[in-house]
């Protein structure tokens, strides 16, 4: 981890900067690879917690891209599907396709925070960021089925789905529950989840100079207060701070108020 901090003043006006950030990666360096596996399934020299998928070539948007592929997963897939690439070359798209789609499976492999706080005269103002970079996330379960017979309605984005009228669409042609084709981790459903979000903001002002206060000892302060204000991100589905790529945790809340610290 690395910090670094810095605190001045200018006249009555004082601030205090701190940033920090970490960077964590690991790699497998021992494994009895087995006799005959292809390089690009071959975890040795890789990151331990890499995310292993199929790679994704949009979505068949004609019968005649259909019989002109290869068969998916034992069977031909149907216009509105996902269309995979066929990596090992032996004309139909199995396991054996599956190769190395991301460096980490959710957990950011970069943490950074920044802090800062003003005091001017009796103003005073206390900032914080957080982020992560690095991370990426699979969408799964109700996050990538329209509708999960008798469990979960699907998220609204999925109404983008493919249609003869709609062969644009983000998303491919809407399953009631999982599909054999279409519901398996790949870079269709894969999501760069970093972010950065102003945290916290608390604004206020303290009434120190009135002589009756002084004399009493009492302090009075008045502030404005607010939580998870903004973020900036990449990832639109959702909160991309929840714990995985369902989208089922409860989502952070953005709050707002007002107060008055009152002391005697």
């Amino acid at each position: 981890m690395l910090t670094l901090s810095y605190r001045g003043n200018v006249n009555s006006f004082g601030y205090n900067f701190r940033f920090n950030i970490s960077y964590a990666t690991n790699k497998l360096t021992k494994l009895d690879v087995p006799e005959g596996i292809a390089d690009y399934q071959n975890s040795l020299g890789k990151p331990l917690n890499a995310t292993v998928g199929y790679l994704a070539m949009g979505l068949f948007q004609d019968q005649k891209e259909v019989d002109d592929w290869v068969n998916q997963f034992g069977s031909k897939p149907n216009v509105g599907d996902i269309k995979y690439a066929d990596v090992s070359g032996d004309g139909e798209i199995t396991e054996g396709d599956q190769l190395q789609i991301s460096d980490n499976s959710g957990a950011p492999l970069v943490v950074y925070g920044f802090s800062s706080n003003f005091r001017w005269k009796n103003f005073d103002a206390d900032i914080f960021f957080q982020g992560a970079a690095k991370r990426d996330i699979m969408l799964g379960e109700e996050a990538m089925v329209f509708f999960r017979a008798e469990v979960n309605n699907s998220f609204a984005y999925l109404n983008d789905y493919w249609t003869p009228e709609n062969p644009g669409a983000k998303y491919p042609r809407p399953t009631i529950d999982y599909s054999n084709n279409n519901s398996r981790g790949s870079t269709f459903w894969l999501r760069n989840a970093a972010y950065l979000r102003l945290k916290s903001v608390n604004i206020g002002y303290s009434f120190n100079n009135l002589v009756w206060m002084k004399k009493r000892n009492m302090k009075l302060r008045v502030f404005a207060a607010a939580m998870n204000l903004l973020t900036w991100r990449p990832f639109k589905e959702f909160d991309p701070e929840l714990g995985d790529g369902t989208g089922r945790s409860y989502p952070q809340q953005r709050n707002i108020s007002l107060g008055v610290n009152f002391s005697f």
